[in-house]
C-alpha cells in the first residue's frame, strides 16, 4: 500500500487531535512544576504504523495436492490511535516515572499474497487475500528526564493483551478450475509488548506535546481452519509474531 493512500483514513484522527489543542487556553502561563502540582493525566495519540513481517509462508499436502502460500512485499502502512490514563510520580529532582493504563486501535492492514497448488510441477498459480486489525490493552511506564523546564524525553514499556483479527479471506481461483481451501475469520486474544523512546514538550503547565517511536509485538494472528466443501480441515494460516514499527504524536493534559 502506498504511504500517501492512508491521509483520508487519517484526516479524521488529525482533526480529531488538532481540536483538542484549545484545552491550552485553560492553563495559565506560570512556570509551576507539574511533577508535584499535576500527577495525573488524560493522553490520546496517533500515528502511523508499519508492519515488520505481516504473512507467513506456508506450505502442506492434502490428499494428492500441495497447497503453498507467500506473502507478497510488505509495503503495508496503518494508522495506529489509543487513548490513556495515566499517573505521574517525583523520584528526583528531574526524574518523573509515569504509569498508566492505555488502549490502542491498530487499523486494518491488508495481507496479499501468492497460492501455488497442484498435484506435481508446475504448480496452478495465483493469489490471496485476506486483513488483520487490532486492539491493544496495556499497563504502560514511562521514565522521564527533564532539561530546560519544558523538555522530557523518555523510555517507554508496556506489556498486556492484544486481541488480534484476521478476516475476510479471498482467493482468486476459479471455484469452477479446481478446489481449494476457505478460509474462516478468527480473533485471537495474545500476550503483547511494546518499547519505544520519546520528548514530550509543555507548550503549558498543563499540556504537553509528544512525539515518540514504539516498537510493538503484538503476538500470534491468523485466520481459522481451512474448510473445503464444507469440511474442516487442520491447515491455518497464523503467524507466531506479527511485529509493527509506528511512530506516535501524543498530546497530554495534566489535570
Amino acid at each position: 500500500m502506498d504511504f500517501f493512500r492512508i491521509k483520508p483514513r487519517l484526516s479524521r484522527y488529525i482533526s480529531f487531535f488538532l481540536a483538542l489543542i484549545p484545552i491550552i487556553a485553560l492553563a495559565n502561563d506560570d512556570n509551576k512544576s507539574l511533577l508535584k502540582d499535576s500527577p495525573y493525566s488524560v493522553a490520546v495519540d496517533l500515528g502511523v504504523a508499519k508492519p515488520a513481517n505481516i504473512g507467513n509462508s506456508t506450505t502442506f499436502p492434502l490428499g494428492y495436492s500441495t497447497f503453498s502460500y507467500s506473502p507478497g512485499s510488505n509495503d503495508v502502512y496503518t494508522s495506529i490511535s489509543g487513548i490513556s490514563l495515566n499517573k505521574t510520580f517525583a523520584i528526583a529532582p528531574l526524574y518523573r516515572l509515569q504509569v498508566g493504563l492505555s488502549y490502542h486501535y491498530v487499523s486494518r492492514m491488508n495481507v496479499n499474497g501468492n497460492l501455488a497448488q497442484g498435484i506435481s510441477p508446475p504448480y496452478y498459480q495465483s493469489s490471496y487475500s485476506f486483513r488483520i486489525s487490532s486492539s491493544q490493552y496495556l499497563a504502560e511506564a514511562e521514565l522521564h528526564r527533564q532539561f530546560y523546564d519544558r523538555y522530557f524525553p523518555y523510555i517507554y514499556l508496556g506489556v498486556g493483551v492484544a486481541s488480534n483479527s484476521a478476516y475476510d479471506y479471498s482467493t482468486a481461483v476459479p471455484a469452477y478450475l479446481t478446489v481449494t481451501p476457505n478460509y474462516s475469520n478468527r480473533t485471537t486474544n495474545s500476550f503483547t509488548y511494546s518499547l519505544g523512546i520519546g520528548v514530550d514538550y509543555f507548550i503549558a503547565p498543563k499540556v504537553s506535546l509528544g512525539l515518540g517511536y514504539r516498537f510493538i509485538d503484538l503476538g500470534k494472528v491468523g485466520l481459522g481452519a481451512g474448510i473445503i466443501r464444507n469440511t474442516p480441515l487442520g491447515a491455518k494460516l497464523t503467524q507466531s509474531n506479527l511485529y509493527l514499527n509506528t511512530l506516535l504524536a501524543q498530546i497530554n493534559y495534566f489535570m
